[in-house]
């Protein structure tokens, strides 16, 4: 903490003396010159003082400005040579004398100035080196150590300090301090950027000369830089001029040190500045040590050598820069090498060249998305799962990527330490199994053929093909592509141009036709000579070479052996040919997927024909009836019942009409079957013998004739003259009707049988009179059974909302407005009100 402090202190002392520069002493010097001269000026010939002119560099001289002094002497030297012209003494031996006088005093001012500041220099030199030697004694942690060591060098010594630590040929940065408005980013680009120490002082070979670059120019950039991003970072710093020394303390070499001036300082280091950096690494290299730094550096790498030679998990370990700089056997075994310093001698960048990256999803991963440059930037823990896929063998690797930072002694990120695990067999038998369950997910919900055949396409993208199609055999000769799935939209784009220009036909002789005929699959690891072959014209070629085809597998689409398509898979050229564990995943994967295919076919064809139905079925609108008023509600519950078994019919008798509504079991197209059935059974009697009873009978026979049982509940009600005001009602199984009155609600008739349960069954018709405001209701039970958030409607809620209606359409808006946010259970609501 001592050391700390008088650290401290020197340095704001040393920032204020740094404040003076070779101009000091000047505005002085040219002040007392001004006065001498005006004396002289005034006096004339009586009394000549220009040798006094010589006073003036001497006062800037002890102000210690070099330069000041140096121009005040050269103009007291011309004020004197110009004194004659207002002395009137030109050309006399006393000038003569005055001039010599003032030029040998004007260089003996100079010479005593730069003594000063030689001297003054040389004194704030020994502080710095006084101050560095405060910081040596090893009471301060290295990170404190590395902080106070570079800040007493910045800026008194120069613009930029580093410290590298060197161990066992490793160059790793030790620490960065700069002096400038950019400080905080100049300091983060240098701390990540990988050292540039001459090699000499890396392996510690002969007497560590330091590399010395009076003016940095182009070519001296080029020589440190790494590459041309290096070479363009290096320019932004605008370096002068840099000095590089090696650190070395008891005979170790334990680092090296970096001063830099940047422009637009006014001076370049000098040999002097040589001589004096290499007694200043020395006293640096003592901090350092005495910090523990070389101590550190070889703990840490004797630790991690021990640990993971050890271990069966693969381990590698990245520097700031990014450079892996260590790899266990077992990491060295994973990637595909003999040794881990095979690997380790690989390019920085090798990795892109060797491998393809993506991450679970199948999208590619840059170097700064990975775990240990993630690691680097802040994340405390990382855990990644990455798909490899080798370009030398076209093996795929799935790798468990956990990485974690080792701190530095400056308290930055100093390693990232990653352990890699192969899940490659847990993620494939992952991905099969969640496959194959996504398909069979689509056996239980593939009622629409075009999104079950998009949904088939997209499933194995792009985890086991870039892309993915099916195609289907059309009538007329052609392959229909029905669905593709493709990861890069615009590429898809063009395989729909390519099949819209050139059709491919049931009769080609190769390719998904000869899948089709053959109903054999095609696996080929390198498609182009087929592409060749299929290949029209030259347009036909440019087209199939824009789409990159690489590997491709067609695999034929079976129901009960008959081939109904292929669903083929495609990996890009520059992507790892299909294997046999692919194939096998495809050829299950079609299996399921025809079944899907097929059942969402047969659910589509039969939404059809329940769609077709049910435009049948819907009830006609109400006709005008003399003496009466009607209206109704029909209202389905879901799109499971627009085909329904409720219905409703109004028709003409030969003496008045006769209006019905029924409600048949089930749903569905059968249900749909014995609705029409009901209806123009109905209709038919109705019409010939104009009497209800007749018309259930005649209904009743035909329901316990057919193959499978039916059963119906119907509510029919004839009006025989406008004139009169009485309905006859017959009801079998049916709720009955409701008369409607200002103040009441009653049931209109009794009930019989259903219809379709015995063959001697028997119903009664009731006469109901209806007075002028009063109304008829018949309703199915869709009405009483609808659910809502209070639970079900019911028949007392019905009578309710019904009574004090005054008109059929009143009490149709009423009903339905109970009604709207319930669901009906049953297909059809409706209500015939008459009055």
């Amino acid at each position: 903490m001592r050391a700390g402090a008088r650290w401290g202190r020197w340095l704001t002392a040393n920032r204020e003396l740094s404040q003076q520069d070779d101009w000091a002493g000047l505005v002085p010097g040219l002040l007392l010159l001004a006065v001498l001269l005006a004396v002289d000026i005034a006096t004339g010939r009586e009394s000549v003082l220009t040798v006094s002119f010589l006073v003036a560099p001497f006062v800037s001289a002890f102000a210690g400005g070099r330069w000041a002094t140096a121009v005040t002497a050269a103009l007291a030297l011309g004020l004197n040579a110009a004194s004659g012209t207002w002395n009137h003494n030109f050309g006399d031996t006393d000038y003569w004398v005055r001039v010599l006088l003032v030029g040998l005093g004007g260089g003996f001012a100079c010479f005593a100035a730069a003594s000063e500041s030689e001297a003054r220099g040389s004194m704030r030199r020994f502080q710095v080196l006084n101050d560095v030697a405060g910081v040596a004694d090893g009471s301060m942690p290295l990170s404190r150590t590395l902080a106070a060591v570079t800040e007493v060098l910045v800026p008194e010594l120069a613009d930029i300090c580093i410290v590298d630590a060197i161990g066992n040929g490793r160059v790793e940065r030790a620490a960065v301090h700069a002096h400038g408005e950019d400080q905080a980013e100049l300091e983060r680009n240098l701390r990540d950027r990988e050292p540039s120490i001459p090699q000499t002082i890396v392996a510690g070979e002969g007497d560590l000369e330091p590399r010395f670059i009076p003016e940095m120019g182009e070519e001296e950039l080029r020589q440190l830089a790494h590459d041309e991003e290096d070479l363009e970072f290096l320019r932004s710093l605008a370096p002068r001029s840099s000095i590089t020394v090696a650190l070395v303390s008891r005979g170790r070499r334990v680092g090296a040190l970096t001063l830099i001036v940047r422009y637009p300082a006014r001076r370049s280091y000098t040999r002097q500045d040589v001589r004096f950096s290499r007694v200043l690494a020395d006293r640096v290299a003592v901090a350092l040590d005495n910090a523990g730094l070389f101590s550190d550096l070889q703990s840490i790498e004797r630790r991690m050598d021990s640990v993971m030679e050890v271990l069966d998990e693969a381990v590698v370990i990245h520097d700031r820069g990014g450079n892996l700089i260590f790899a266990n056997a077992a990491a060295a075994r994973m990637f595909g090498f003999e040794s881990p310093a095979e690997l380790l001698a690989q390019p920085r960048n090798a990795w892109r060249e060797l491998f393809d990256v993506y991450d679970e999803t199948g999208d590619p991963l840059p170097r700064e998305r990975l775990a240990p440059a993630r690691a680097m930037a802040g994340e405390k823990q990382v855990t990644q799962t990455l798909r490899l896929i080798s370009r030398r063998s076209g093996k795929e690797l799935w790798l468990r990527a956990r990485a974690r930072t080792v701190p530095g002694p400056d308290g930055e990120a100093l390693y990232a330490v990653t352990a890699f695990e192969d899940v490659t067999e847990l993620k494939e038998a992952e991905f099969a199994q969640t496959l194959l369950a996504r398909t069979g997910e689509l056996l239980t919900i593939s009622n629409d053929y075009a999104e079950t055949v998009e949904r088939l396409a997209a499933l194995p993208v792009p985890q086991l093909a870039d892309w993915c199609s099916i195609f289907a055999p059309r009538a007329d000769g052609t392959l229909e592509q029905v669905a593709i799935a493709h990861r890069d939209a615009e590429r898809g784009a063009i395989v729909d141009r390519l099949l819209a220009e050139y059709p491919l036909y049931s009769s080609d002789d190769m390719g998904i036709a000869e899948v089709l005929r053959s109903g054999e699959s095609i696996v080929e690891g390198r498609i182009q000579p087929l592409l060749e072959r299929m290949a029209r014209d030259g347009r036909h070629r440019e087209l199939l070479a824009e789409l990159r085809f690489g590997s491709v597998m067609i695999m034929p689409m079976r129901i009960g052996g008959r081939v109904i398509g292929t669903i083929n898979f495609v990996n890009d050229a520059d992507r790892r040919p299909f294997d046999d564990f692919d194939s096998d995943l495809a050829e299950r994967f079609a299996v399921r997927a025809a079944v899907a295919l097929e059942n969402a076919r047969l659910a589509s064809e039969r939404g059809e024909i329940a769609a077709t139905l049910q435009r049948g079925l819907l009830p006609p609108p109400l006709p005008e009836i003399e003496g009466w008023s009607a209206a109704a509600l029909y209202r389905p519950a879901g799109e499971e019942n627009d085909v329904g078994g409720d219905f409703y019919d109004a028709f003409q008798l030969e003496s008045g009409w006769m209006l019905v509504i029924g409600d048949v079991t089930g749903r569905g197209a059968s249900a749909a079957a014995i609705t029409a059935q009901a209806r123009y059974t109905l209709r038919t009697a109705a019409a010939i013998t104009s009497d209800p009873l007749v018309a259930l009978t005649a209904l009743n026979r035909a329901l316990l004739s057919g193959s499978e049982p039916a059963l119906c509940s119907v509510a029919a009600i004839a009006l025989r003259d406008s004139t009169s005001n009485v309905a006859e009602i017959v009801v079998a199984g049916h709720p009955p009707p409701l008369l409607v009155g200002p103040d009441r609600v009653v049931e209109a008739a009794g009930t019989g049988p259903v219809l379709g349960a015995f063959p001697d069954a028997s119903w009664a018709l009731d006469a109901c009179r209806v007075e002028a405001g009063e109304q008829l209701i018949v309703f199915t039970d869709g009405v009483t059974e609808a659910m809502g958030p209070a639970g079900r409607f019911g028949e007392e809620r019905l009578r309710e909302q019904l009574l004090g209606t005054g008109t059929p359409g009143q009490a149709v808006q009423r009903v339905e407005a109970a009604l709207e946010p319930r669901r009906a259970e049953d297909g059809l609501v409706a209500e015939l009100l008459a009055s």
